[in-house]
């Protein structure tokens, strides 16, 4: 993932996912959590498959298998404490 927006008061990170299973599936429920130098939560937001999708996977009901799609998240800037990371997949 790759953050940008700068200086907008909005973080968008940039993610890329592939489908590795043989058969189409659902697109999964994203976790994005920030945290500070100590491990402790910032920010964090939940995003829905219709919160995430767009552009030419705007149309997409499942995830295609073995092939690439872009995303983009995003959020308010969670400030400059949040340092770390992490992206689940739920």
């Amino acid at each position: 993932p790759g953050p940008a927006g700068a200086g907008t008061g909005e973080l968008v990170v940039r993610v890329l996912i592939v489908n590795e299973a043989d058969f189409a599936q659902p697109f999964p429920v994203l976790q994005l959590s920030f945290s500070d130098l100590d491990g402790l939560p910032v920010a964090g937001h939940r995003f829905q498959p219709r919160d995430y999708l767009a552009g030419d996977a705007k149309n997409l009901s499942l995830m295609p298998v073995k092939a690439p799609v872009q995303l983009e998240l995003r959020i308010p800037d969670p400030g400059a404490n949040a340092v770390n990371y992490q992206l689940d997949l739920l």
